[in-house]
């Protein structure tokens, strides 16, 4: 897992330096020279889709997304691991039921090109499958861990 973690990792550094240096020369063209980059917006919009589906799955890995932890906090040890457990499944459930259909989505959009650069939008789409993959494998290894918690 610590592959999948530095995969992570290096990809949404490398996309968010990309989107760093790239509306940073935008903005250097448009307002000292006049010439504006057709495409770096553009650009930057489609490594933000990438950033946000990876960025989903460190949330998943890191427990931060949003939670009624103030019911949470008052069910004991033991119901909260098996609510956790059960939320960690039907969210499971739900990623591995909108994957094929992600993928089909990107699939058809790889014959699509965008307008200012000519990438190929499923490019962009396979975020979607990607990022519900990772976040599937989180949510895996999240719930294997509580169920080893629970039988020590």
């Amino acid at each position: 897992m610590k592959l999948l973690e530095k995969f992570e990792n290096f990809i949404v550094l490398v996309f968010l330096g990309m989107m760093f240096v790239i509306l940073l020369f935008q903005i250097i063209l448009r307002y000292f020279f006049n010439h504006p980059l057709i495409w770096s917006e553009e650009l930057a919009r489609y490594l933000f889709v990438w950033v946000a589906f990876i960025g989903a799955s460190f949330g998943v890995r890191d427990s931060s997304h949003i939670k009624l932890t103030v019911i949470f906090n008052f069910f004991s040890k033991k119901l909260r691991t098996v609510i956790s457990a059960s939320t960690n499944i039907v969210c499971i459930l739900f990623f591995l039921y909108l994957i094929p259909d992600s993928i089909r989505l990107a699939a058809d959009q790889f014959s699509v090109a965008s307008s200012a650069i000519g990438l190929p939008m499923g490019l962009v789409f396979l975020a979607v499958p990607v990022g519900f993959v990772l976040m599937t494998i989180r949510l895996l290894i999240d719930t294997i861990g509580l169920f080893r918690k629970t039988t020590q």
